[in-house]
């Protein structure tokens, strides 16, 4: 009979063991799936800034040949 308690007891505490595995796998399979989302996010984010980067740029370009243009309109009209 205490043979048999002794089996009785290390089922248990293999059926505890393996549960406990179950959920650390459970856990990190989570974290591995949030990890994943987040750098998405994160290079969503990147992209968002960089095109950003790229319409500040493209305004600052646009600004600069208006200058051109009116600096050129001014030299040519005292040319005239």
């Amino acid at each position: 009979e205490i043979e048999e308690e002794s089996k009785s007891s290390e089922r248990s505490a293999e059926a505890d063991t393996q549960a406990k595995l179950q959920v650390l796998e459970d856990e990190v399979k989570q974290l591995s799936d949030d990890k994943r989302r987040l750098e998405a996010q994160m290079l969503s984010i990147k992209d968002t800034t960089d095109i950003s980067a790229l319409l500040d740029a493209q305004d600052a370009d646009r600004r600069r040949a208006d200058e051109c243009q009116r600096e050129a309109q001014e030299l040519h009209s005292q040319l005239r």
